[in-house]
């Protein structure tokens, strides 16, 4: 199914450029392409096919680099280079080819935007972590957080694809964790059903009209979750890059960088985890600190539950799920209580939560509003809300203007973004 879900949710991911085919000569005794690609691995130690196809794209034509002589020189002079800086020119090699026509000037040159690119990331962490990094340096900005955003979320979706493409039954949804059926498999992997519902109930959404039994349908959550599960994790991702950045908001978790005081995010009807994904992308790419977070997830439907525990395995984080209804008094309904208990617990000891709302507040209505004034009011000191949805959304507009006109807001920093806020208590 995920394969599908992969294959589908790709062509959403805002993404390079795509690599033209591979062109190797034609079959003989003395296949240039098949020694150029026993060459590369003998040599410089990789065997991985998106690497390999790189490697022989870039030796193609060039007959001065078929010498195994020539290369390992090579190598041996960029990593001479390269160790006063920290880094492994022979791992940057893997993924950019290219490199090794490059004079020092060029290799400073880009290590160097690299530093101002991601300030808080350590050059080293960063190739280490994304070695195609060096190879969009020259990019703007926004386009290089892009590519970034891209790769990682590509190997998100395969993780995703892998852990439900096994053999074992896959847990789906149930507070027990009931396991899926077979009928219930085949129900599943009905693609064309699957889409079908799942755009029937993002229409739903849109139009603040679903039900308890639209998100209770595992067809639909899947269905929707092949539409727009790429989407909302780059919307996320592109507030927290861009919009909070200019805001300094990025500054102001300069702490959430050191181990002993991880990042915390709480996405409110975050559903599958794309938002939560998002966050977490995002903080790789700016911080290095993968896994250095803590992340929640609470929806009013608890058959989320099953796609976000594989959206924790695809993004290597424990993500833990909850129940909650921003529709409905945080603190006296009780399908609230378990929110309520963490929001008292994390206030009482003074964490400070990232908490996102990605169009939720226009699908709950204006009963959501209640609901996010008292959360605000409740959550300690440098609290933040990242709040996405449609310009339309009137709890958005009047979430901010309670925030900014009351005395209790105690606000720090707020920007406005194209589809929402940042505000930051």
């Amino acid at each position: 199914l995920l394969i599908s879900i992969g294959s589908s949710i790709g062509f959403l991911i805002p993404a390079a450029a795509p690599t033209p085919p591979l062109t190797l000569a034609p079959p003989s005794e003395n296949n240039v392409g098949r020694s150029n690609a026993q060459l590369w691995k003998a040599v410089v130690g990789i065997d991985a096919p998106r690497q390999m196809r790189r490697a022989l794209e870039f030796l193609e034509g060039r007959p001065e680099f078929i010498e195994k002589d020539k290369i390992q020189r090579l190598l041996h002079e960029g990593e001479a280079r390269m160790r006063s800086r920290g880094l492994s020119y022979r791992l940057l090699c893997r993924e950019n080819p290219e490199i090794l026509c490059w004079e020092d000037e060029e290799l400073g040159a880009r290590l160097d935007r690299l530093s101002i690119l991601l300030p808080n990331h350590p050059t080293p962490r960063l190739l280490h972590c994304h070695p195609r990094a060096f190879a969009y340096a020259h990019l703007s900005k926004r386009k290089f957080l892009t590519r970034l955003f891209s790769d990682r979320m590509s190997l998100c979706i395969q993780n995703m694809a892998a852990s439900f493409n096994c053999d074992a039954a896959a847990t789906l949804s149930g507070e027990d964790g009931v396991l899926i059926t077979e009928q219930e498999r085949q129900t599943v992997g009905n693609e064309d059903a699957m889409i079908m519902r799942g755009r029937r109930l993002l229409n739903k959404m849109k139009r603040a009209e679903q039900s308890a039994e639209d998100l209770a349908e595992l067809e639909a959550l899947w269905g929707y979750t092949r539409l727009k599960f790429s989407k909302r994790a780059f919307r996320t991702f592109e507030a927290l890059s861009f919009g909070g950045n200019r805001l300094r908001f990025g500054n102001l978790y300069d702490d959430f960088s050191s181990p002993s005081f991880p990042l915390r995010i709480a996405s409110v009807g975050g559903g599958p985890g794309s938002d939560v994904a998002g966050a977490i992308i995002w903080h790789e790419i700016t911080y290095g600190n993968q896994g250095n977070m803590k992340a929640r997830i609470f929806d009013v439907s608890d058959a989320w539950r099953g796609i976000s525990q594989m959206t924790a395995d695809a993004v290597e984080t424990d993500i833990e799920f909850g129940k909650c209804d921003v529709s409905e008094s945080l603190f006296s309904s009780s399908v609230n209580e378990e929110f309520s208990l963490f929001v008292r617990s994390e206030a009482r000891v003074g964490h400070p939560w990232l908490f996102i709302f990605s169009f939720v507040l226009f699908e709950a209505g204006h009963g959501s509003q209640r609901f996010v004034y008292d959360l605000w009011d409740a959550m300690p000191k440098f609290s933040a809300f990242l709040l996405l949805d449609v310009p339309a959304a009137g709890p958005l507009s009047d979430f901010a203007s309670y925030v900014s006109c009351t005395a209790r807001g105690h606000v720090s920093y707020m920007k406005k973004l194209s589809r929402g806020y940042i505000i930051m208590k």
